[in-house]
């Protein structure tokens, strides 16, 4: 009976919570569930649960658990809102250079290479919202983390641009380390990523008191 007296605060909290904000605390719980379960996957040797790198899958629950926690202070539509358009815009980011490094330039890629690359950019342009209403910032922090991100992503392509999954060089390599291995490019390209939600946890504003 002791026990379930002392639950009763929590429980009732958590049913504060949900009653008040039911869209960030759904999202908080979908995605606390996500990165368990990636996390699971990896720990059984499956690095690619529903088709999708078990690590994006982490990243994006931390950026969006983070984004809930900083943007609390707006309506819980609003902090939703924004939560989901910072990850989005990470996740496109990403693509839509992951996508153009292939060609360098637009003129080289196929039409519909172009056209989704162009959805892809509007996409990540997305997080200008929060630039323009919720108080995100460049500060040091993010600063540093852009440039080690533009940094990795630069020694990726004067390597040639290897890929995991078919370990040649897209592009003329402008240092030569020698022909990579596959699980050496995937620690590039996950660190790569890991850099730029780095650059995007730090534009995120300080939680006012």
């Amino acid at each position: 009976m002791g026990g379930v007296r002392q639950l009763r605060p929590v429980l009732f909290s958590l049913q504060k919570l949900c009653t008040r904000r039911p869209l960030s605390t759904t999202g908080a719980l979908l995605a606390t569930l996500m990165i368990i379960y990636a996390l699971t996957s990896l720990f059984q040797g499956d690095r690619y649960p529903l088709s999708v790198d078990a690590t994006t899958l982490i990243m994006v629950g931390i950026l969006f658990l983070r984004a809930l926690q900083t943007l609390s202070n707006y309506t819980d539509t609003q902090t939703f809102a924004l939560s989901m358009t910072t990850v989005i815009s990470f996740i496109f980011s990403y693509e839509a250079l992951y996508k153009f490094s292939f060609y360098l330039s637009p003129w080289r890629m196929p039409p519909e290479e172009l056209k989704w690359l162009i959805i892809e950019v509007a996409l990540a342009s997305t997080i200008l919202t929060g630039f323009s209403f919720a108080g995100f910032r460049i500060n040091l922090y993010s600063a540093i983390s852009i440039m080690v991100f533009i940094a990795l992503w630069a020694f990726w392509l004067m390597v040639g641009y290897p890929q995991f999954y078919e370990p040649r060089n897209f592009h003329p390599p402008l240092i030569n380390i020698g022909q990579l291995s596959p699980e050496q490019i995937y620690i590039i390209n996950r660190v790569t990523k890991a850099t730029l939600l780095l650059s995007y946890i730090f534009i995120l504003p300080s939680k006012k008191k």
